[in-house]
């Protein structure tokens, strides 16, 4: 019975321990940590001095750009990726990039006038967005690899203070950008011209430390500001708060967001105060505090290979890590471990058949059904996935009997598959 009661201490211990954050090895090397993102399996940390990347959950780390950066007060604060393209965001000398997956590295500041201060990168897989704060302000754009960017002239967003853009998302084919002071807009040309939407309920100002601002799952959109989280269902027309329960930062009883991250499925935030961190699983409904372990604020998150990591911010450790919060058991916990796209089931069909693929980590992807003659007759995915395991369903009940091909497509990854419908 002794030895039977301190096998059950020694569990309930080792439980209690996988349930808080720890440090990742090793700490000292992460002051400055501003920015972590899980690509391809892998887990990239980005601080004010380098880009790392481990592949071991963080036993290891090898440093991507070895002083690339020579800059004092800089930051990095955003990491991208498109294909074999790399971009950072950076504090003080504007954006700069590798071509060849972080073998050699090259500013990528042409055609950005000046601008430094950036506070958001993001790509949609096609293009690529930098937006950038005081004093110079700006909106830019280009496609997702080496060259030169093209300021967005569009009802005044990026033009200045308040119609700086602090977050984007992409949903189907609409763009959505977070202005610091006037909403969100949207953009069903990819960036080029912008609308603002009603913004009804969002009241408090998009605002915050380094980090994209604006997140969707599936149709709903999620941002963060400097008093609450808000979610619109009906395309940013009208926002609602759904903080309840965040830890206030001052008397006034305001909630700071920090960070606000989403897996695909779930909603993760961080505040400025008492150094907290919650989970939502219900798209926002609802909260779980997750702050047992933590020192610091969290000014980034991350789920890699099952696991939450995040960016801290503080001198003893920057980058540290967790077990995923219980009740979240879902596809994301074990990444495939690679992208790939499955043979319709059944095929031949009649009229509809399941596609099913996977991906090894969150990513843009399209799937698109084109017929013999390589005419799209239907896009069944257009939006940015979770990493896992995914099934759709395609219905060819208005198509004509023969061959068609179904063509999985992102940043990093293009397959095409046959399928035939016989009626």
């Amino acid at each position: 019975m002794k030895n039977l009661a301190t096998i059950a201490v020694i569990f309930l211990l080792s439980t209690m321990a996988m349930a808080q954050w720890v440090y990742v090895n090793p700490p000292e090397m992460f002051y400055g940590g501003n920015y972590v993102i899980d690509h391809n399996g892998e887990l990239f940390h980005a601080n004010n001095e380098d880009i790392h990347k481990t592949s071991d959950e963080g036993n290891n780390w090898i440093n991507l750009t070895n002083g690339f950066v020579q800059s004092p007060g800089n930051a990095n604060i955003n990491i991208q990726f498109a294909g074999n393209n790399i971009f950072v965001g950076t504090f003080t000398i504007g954006v700069f990039m590798s071509p060849d997956n972080g073998s050699t590295w090259q500013m990528d500041t042409t055609g950005l006038g000046g601008s430094f201060n950036n506070h958001i990168v993001y790509t949609d897989g096609t293009n690529i967005y930098s937006s950038f704060d005081w004093p110079t302000y700006g909106f830019y754009m280009k496609p997702a690899a080496p060259g030169a960017w093209t300021r967005i002239n569009s009802n005044l967003i990026g033009s200045g203070y308040g119609y700086h853009v602090k977050g984007m998302t992409k949903i189907n084919n609409t763009l959505y950008a977070a202005t610091q002071g006037h909403g969100i807009y949207e953009s069903t040309d990819d960036g080029v011209t912008w609308t603002q939407k009603s913004n009804a309920g969002l009241i408090s100002p998009v605002d915050g430390q380094f980090a994209n601002r604006l997140l969707n799952i599936g149709p709903d959109l999620f941002v963060s500001t400097d008093n609450g989280i808000y979610k619109s269902t009906d395309q940013a027309e009208s926002w609602t708060r759904v903080d309840q329960g965040f830890a206030v930062w001052d008397q006034f009883g305001t909630v700071q967001i920090w960070c606000l991250y989403t897996d695909g499925t779930n909603l993760y935030a961080s505040v400025a105060q008492d150094d907290s961190a919650y989970v939502s699983t219900d798209g926002g409904n609802t909260w779980s505090d997750i702050s047992d372990g933590l020192r610091h604020r969290i000014k980034s998150f991350a789920v890699h290979r099952g696991k939450l990591y995040a960016a801290q911010w503080d001198t003893d450790s920057s980058v540290i890590r967790r077990d995923l919060p219980v009740g979240i058991d879902d596809e994301k916990a074990i990444h495939p471990l690679k992208f790939n796209l499955s043979q319709n089931y059944p095929n031949p069909f009649n009229p509809s058949t399941t596609i099913s693929f996977s991906l090894q980590s969150a990513s843009y992807v399209t799937l698109k059904v084109f017929d013999i003659l390589g005419q799209e007759v239907a896009v069944l995915v257009n939006e940015k996935k979770s990493a896992g395991n995914h099934t759709v369903t395609f219905d060819g009940k208005d198509l004509i009997s023969g061959i068609y091909f179904y063509q999985l497509k992102s940043a990093d990854f293009n397959q095409t598959r046959k399928m035939m419908l016989i009626k």
